[in-house]
């Protein structure tokens, strides 16, 4: 926060670029106030949907995942992309759910199902609620993994904490899609498995990332290009398979409604909040008399620009810091160019935007923080497109901006800031002692400009 001051030396946490050492081997796991954070979430959860009001629970709006699982435990797999369901992603998370709702039909509770929100005390939520704000809240945990591998020290972690749980609330709280928060983190643990050169695993679970939520695949190309040349193509058939061997068969059960929901992808400006693009997007026939939109040709645009965000990172290596803070530049895309948004698009971007900052003088994580929060906050309103869409793309560039890791993080003064990192200043190279890093505390044989990067002021400044 304002005031702190480095200490200790620079740090590298990880490892970047193929051909390079990894670090030490050390303790990732979440610190204790993460987790304490995490079970507080659902603590609150659960009590803001259960005591809200006294005479009906305030169930998440959008329960698609429950609906879709409930078919498959029924047997009725050719309805999991029916209209009904809304489903426009891949099935992972419904498969992950399928023993709580299979549980929740055992004991007979009452089912949640589209449209029960705010009407109904529906029994299932006893444990669909706790199961869904967990899967949120591991977002929690894995952003104090990153910020501790990153070298972030262990009072601002526990800072990092509380703000990830302020972001995270309208997932499990308010909009009920946990499955994104679930996918990003998982997709955090790929990262940091290819941090320690365990590409095979980085792999797989990068394809259990995308089976819960095709949004992960806008930061795809960027572990491809640091995935080291001879294990690409595996690394890709690891992160396609889990979802080829999940949508197959619906294809073959109810191929024309499985393929509109997954490459159209319907959405809807009457109900959700339309943007200034929302004249761009191909319109879809109505859905039960709502007008449709389709939002796959935007989000294939916002791909195709992570495309090229990887490109100039496969030209110029980035250290893990600016790796982390160009997955959140990719996930900010999908919010600039998408047609329609739901209030927690914005959310993945601020999440890892601020695990970066957390690297910074305590001004700037102040400011991301705060943005942060405000802009997660906003989206919650109502208003016309500009006046909506326009302050949600200038906080979400705010944040960015003040994340943006310029010069390395010192190390913790604590003595906690991970045990996953380098004792070397930052851009040392493998076997050389710490004084003795090239100038400007660059890479030896790496490039010596990038235009992703700017100039390190603390280089100049030693």
């Amino acid at each position: 926060m304002p005031g702190d001051s480095p200490a200790g030396p620079p740090v590298t946490a990880g490892r970047s670029t193929p051909g390079r050492p990894g670090p030490p081997p050390g303790s990732l796991a979440p610190g204790a106030v993460a987790w304490c954070v995490t079970a507080a979430l659902v603590g609150a959860v659960m009590a803001y949907t259960l005591l809200r009001s006294p005479t009906w629970w305030s169930i998440p709006r959008d329960p698609t995942d429950w609906d879709a699982a409930r078919y498959l435990v029924h047997g009725h797999l050719a309805s999991v992309y029916s209209p009904g369901t809304g489903l426009v992603s891949f099935p992972g998370f419904v498969v992950l759910s399928l023993p709580v709702v299979a549980l929740a039909d055992l004991l007979h509770l009452g089912t949640l199902g589209s449209g029960a929100g705010h009407s109904l005390r529906p029994t299932a939520w006893l444990l669909w609620g706790p199961w869904v704000s967990l899967a949120a809240g591991s977002i929690i945990l894995l952003a104090d993994s990153v910020a501790r591998h990153l070298g972030v020290a262990r009072t601002r972690r526990a800072v990092l904490s509380l703000v990830e749980a302020a972001l995270v609330w309208q997932l499990a709280a308010l909009w009920g899609h946990p499955e994104d928060a679930l996918a990003v983190s998982v997709v955090l643990v790929a990262w940091l498995a290819s941090e320690r050169d365990h590409w095979t695993a980085a792999g797989w679970l990068t394809g259990v990332a995308v089976c819960l939520q095709p949004l992960v695949l806008l930061v795809v190309p960027l572990l491809v290009v640091t995935c080291p040349a001879g294990r690409r193509a595996w690394f890709c058939v690891r992160t396609v398979v889990i979802s080829v061997v999940l949508v197959v068969p619906e294809l073959v059960v109810s191929f024309r409604p499985t393929w509109d929901h997954l490459v159209q992808q319907p959405n809807y400006p009457t109900l959700d909040h339309p943007t200034p693009l929302l004249g761009l997007a191909p319109h879809l026939a109505d859905v039960g008399g709502v007008t449709a939109v389709a939002a796959g040709p935007a989000r294939l645009v916002s791909l195709v620009l992570c495309c090229a965000v990887a490109a100039v990172v496969y030209r110029h290596p980035q250290p893990p810091e600016r790796m982390v803070w160009c997955f959140a530049l990719c996930f900010a895309l999908r919010s600039l160019l998408e047609s329609v948004m739901d209030p927690y698009y914005v959310w993945p971007a601020l999440a890892l935007a601020l695990v970066v900052a957390a690297r910074n003088r305590g001004l700037y994580f102040t400011l991301a923080a705060l943005t942060g929060i405000l802009v997660s906050g906003y989206a919650q309103g109502v208003d016309s497109p500009w006046r909506w869409w326009g302050p949600l793309v200038v906080g979400t560039a705010i944040v960015l901006a003040a994340a943006f890791p310029v010069a390395p993080r010192p190390s913790s003064a604590d003595g906690d800031g991970g045990g996953d990192r380098s004792t070397a200043r930052a851009g040392a190279s493998p076997g050389v002692p710490a004084g003795d890093a090239p100038p400007g505390g660059r890479q030896l044989n790496q490039p010596t400009t990038s235009t992703i990067t700017s100039a390190d002021p603390a280089s100049s400044a030693g």
